[in-house]
């Protein structure tokens, strides 16, 4: 039995098949270790583990109410204690947080006339049946479907005013709903005037991955949520203020999700400013019976309606016909067509995730990779210029430039590529071979000597660490 892809859950409530779409298909290839503790537990959490990549989510919650209302005015002043003059100071702090909808809230104040008013409500619940986890699996393919379903919702209601004048006064605060969030950090006022409303709830969890026992083709976390916020505030101080929110595929080089729209800004001095926000995802997932969301797949996405076998780029096609705005899909198919000499197509799908979201470092450089296999060298050194101009700590558009810039016989501004990739990433060995060449082909012997031995070195070094792993 094959030990690649390992799917752990810890402590699960209930393992049950989501609506059938097909016949499904479990084999022994897959290992599925399932750890059930306590039922009155409430968390649970799932890994899933390949040979290359892994994927990992928590959750918890309670069944729970909470309400608080209050408010407070007066002035800040030193008082005398047992003896001791104290001086003047006002604390506040507030942390709500349930199964990852969150409201933080911390405030400190010297000497001054302080008013505030605060309305916090807190709804949560859990059951156990409420969690549900599908592996599937079709005949014929090696690409396993894993799905999870999680139904445990939140509602979470903050309102704040505060009225201030004195000394200083700091106000931080932070709405978080999922990777949602509002982030309000206002500092060194003398005087403060500020409402703040926030409402936030998430009705349900879902999350989809697909993988091979080799690596995890893709993942995305799709809940559905709202964050609404309100903020007006008259500040003498420095204001930052900060906003993301998140889109469902996960980026497996940074470790993250990518963000779909985020902004910070600092204001210092007299400022009124006001806002508001609407941040919402809507899962293409639903707890209804049937197949709706997946029109012409099943098992995951390997056949078409007449159950005829589909190549790489068509099963890409069919998972995205119910997931327009699913980045990682688009990206994965753009890379197929890529492989397969389509390049025209591929363009095509790089294309669209930058009309979906412009701001995708990736696409743009495989974009670039693309326009350079299609002889179109001008037009990938503008596109890879946009993937560095996006994110500067992305080495393999560097990469990428300093191979074109070396076909085009401009050696040294690919040296110069080259080296900024290495700089970002001096443990990749494909970074050093490549300067080797262009090193060679102008006749620098013994700086291509160096590069290709410190290639060497990083494979075999890496060679040597698997090793030692392989003993342990």
């Amino acid at each position: 039995m094959s030990r690649n892809l390992q799917v752990l859950s810890n402590p699960i409530f209930a393992l049950k098949e989501m609506p059938p779409m097909k016949l499904i298909f479990i084999i022994c290839t897959i290992i599925i270790i399932l750890l059930i503790s306590n039922i009155s537990a409430e968390y649970w959490s799932s890994s899933v583990t390949t040979n290359s990549s892994s994927w990992y989510i928590y959750r918890q919650s309670q069944t729970l109410n909470f309400n608080l209302t209050g408010s407070v005015s007066g002035q800040i002043s030193p008082v005398e204690h047992n003896g001791r003059n104290c001086g003047s100071y006002s604390s506040y702090y507030a942390n709500l947080k349930e199964n990852d909808v969150e409201f933080r809230e911390r405030t400190n104040a010297q000497e001054g006339s302080y008013k505030a008013e605060e309305e916090l409500a807190l709804r949560s619940y859990f059951a156990n049946d409420t969690i549900g986890i599908s592996i599937q699996k079709p005949a014929g393919s090696d690409i396993f479907t894993i799905f999870y379903q999680e139904s445990w919702p939140v509602y979470l209601m903050a309102n704040k005013g505060i009225e201030y004048s004195g000394q200083q006064i700091n106000d931080r605060e932070f709405e978080g709903n999922n990777r949602d969030f509002v982030e309000n950090n206002l500092l060194y006022n003398n005087q403060l005037k500020k409402v703040q409303r926030a409402r936030m709830w998430l009705e349900n969890m879902n999350a989809t991955l697909l993988a091979t026992e080799n690596s995890i083709i893709s993942a995305s976390f799709e809940p559905n949520k709202v964050l609404n916020y309100e903020l007006a505030i008259n500040t003498t101080g420095l204001a930052d203020l900060r906003y993301r929110q998140s889109q469902p595929p996960y980026d497996f080089k940074r470790q993250t999700y990518f963000p779909a729209v985020e902004s910070r800004e600092t204001y210092y001095g007299n400022y009124n400013i006001s806002r508001k926000m609407h941040m919402e995802l809507k899962s293409h997932i639903n707890n209804t019976s049937g197949d709706e969301w997946l029109p012409c797949c099943y098992g995951g996405w390997l056949s078409d309606q007449n159950g005829i076998w589909l190549d790489g780029s068509s099963n890409y096609s069919c998972m995205l016909t119910g997931t327009e705005s699913n980045v990682k899909l688009w990206l994965d198919k753009g890379l197929v067509l890529l492989k397969s000499g389509n390049y025209s197509e591929a363009l095509a799908a790089y294309e669209k995730v930058i009309e979906l979201f412009p701001s995708n470092a990736s696409a743009w450089n495989q974009k670039g990779a693309a326009l350079a296999l299609m002889g179109r060298q001008n037009e990938s050194m503008k596109s890879l210029d946009r993937a560095i101009e996006l994110d500067p700590h992305y080495a393999t558009p560097w990469y990428n430039k300093g191979k074109i810039l070396s076909k085009l016989g401009r050696n040294d501004e690919a040296i110069n590529a080259y080296d900024k990739a290495i700089d970002i990433d001096p443990q990749n060995s494909l970074f050093w071979y490549a300067k080797g060449n262009v090193l060679l082909a102008l006749n620098h012997t013994a700086e291509a000597g160096a590069a290709f031995d410190k290639a060497r070195a990083i494979v075999e070094a890496s060679a040597a660490a698997g090793k030692n792993q392989i003993r342990q």
